[in-house]
């Protein structure tokens, strides 16, 4: 495990204040100023909310972190740690808006080390995308990699962007350095999408061979073994004595919280916290996860449920009751209903059309698990 001490946190050139982006209010300055909270109280709320992060309660940390910052007793550089913590506890939530102003505040505070910046940049850009804001998203992705060039995940994201908007030559060649710098099953995921790319502009002998690149790491990748049908190519299987699939590294572009204490000597830690496995299109997210396909409009509802864990049990649970739930991916999104308060929406798969997903959802309707088809 990394370890990061507060001299760390403290030297170093600090990152420019960040311009204030379109569609975000301004932030008050932060109260910085001592309150009566003592150091040992604000301690221990960050070391609470670390093991809540460590553990997936998400809603824990938020509470923790939530009394850190109302306190006033934090210096800049915890106060933008406890906002960024708190980003990615809200973004493993599905509070995509509230993650999203956190990053901000974080970010404008200047103090974030190199590493957490690009991170809060990252996830703030998957936090934008998730609210139609591509423009504004493409430039965080881009912030993320000119502070961390080797991270894949950045390059893969914004090359979903780039190719959305049509820009294939560049998406190609983002999703190149992608596919340079990500290792592991995930590698799969930037191969797809290049291949997408490659069709689009034309060269549909590159994309097959991406294509069938991307099913020697994973035979059972459904969305490459479509797409390979739909263009008229056989599927050849591969078996796994044929195979090598390495396992991504831990430390890959999971978010990241840092264990924060008063600017000592004292080191201190990071404790990486594992994103769900993104499935097709966004690498890496924070629960961020709600990770969403790029190739379907169509996705089934299995559920909607009061708090994050008991959503994410029903996903455990229906994978027991029906194995055909383990190659699709999921989400997990919040929507605030009002009054209602809120809710969590257990989702799965990607299916292109309306017909396609309805199918699927009457197959496990006649095993008993309730579904219903949404659009995107």
């Amino acid at each position: 495990m990394r370890r990061l001490n507060a001299r760390h946190l403290a030297s170093g050139a600090a990152l420019a204040v960040l311009l204030l982006m379109p569609g975000f209010a301004r932030a008050a300055p932060p109260n910085i100023a001592k309150s009566t909270a003592s150091s040992s109280d604000l301690d221990a709320d960050f070391d609470s909310a670390n093991r809540a992060i460590d553990a997936g309660r998400y809603e824990d940390a938020v509470a923790a972190l939530d009394h850190a910052i109302d306190s006033g007793g934090l210096d800049k550089n915890r106060l933008a740690l406890a906002y960024h913590h708190r980003g990615i506890a809200r973004q493993k939530l599905g509070l995509q808006s509230l993650a999203r102003d956190d990053y901000t505040r974080a970010l404008e505070l200047g103090t974030l080390p190199r590493d957490v910046a690009a991170r809060a940049y990252y996830n703030r850009g998957i936090a934008l995308a998730a609210a139609g804001n591509t423009l504004d998203a493409e430039s965080d992705y881009t912030k993320a990699i000119d502070l961390a060039p080797d991270h894949g995940a950045a390059y893969h994201n914004r090359a979903n962007l780039e190719r959305e908007r049509r820009d294939y030559s560049t998406a190609i060649r983002d999703y190149g350095a992608a596919i340079q710098r990500i290792t592991g099953e995930q590698r799969k995921l930037p191969l797809f999408g290049r291949a997408l790319a490659y069709e689009r502009s034309g060269n549909v002998d590159a994309a097959v061979a991406d294509l069938r690149e991307a099913l020697s790491i994973d035979p059972n990748y459904d969305p490459a073994r479509k797409k390979l049908a739909a263009l008229g190519e056989p599927i050849v299987a591969t078996s796994g004595a044929d195979r090598e699939i390495k396992l991504a590294p831990a430390d890959g572009w999971s978010t990241t919280a840092i264990r924060a204490a008063p600017v000592t000597t004292t080191p201190v830690t990071t404790a990486p916290v594992q994103p769900a496995p993104a499935k097709t299109a966004t690498l890496a997210q924070a629960d961020a996860a709600p990770l969403r396909s790029a190739t379907g409009r169509y996705r089934l509802q299995l559920g909607a449920f009061r708090k994050h864990s008991s959503a994410a049990k029903a996903w455990a649970d229906a994978q027991h009751g029906d194995a055909s739930l383990a190659s699709l991916d999921h989400n997990i999104d919040a929507a605030d209903l009002g009054p209602k308060g809120i809710w969590f929406r257990l989702q799965a798969g990607s299916f292109e059309t309306a017909a396609e997903a309805k199918a699927h959802c009457a197959a496990l309707a006649a095993k008993g698990l309730a579904c219903v088809v949404v659009a995107r």
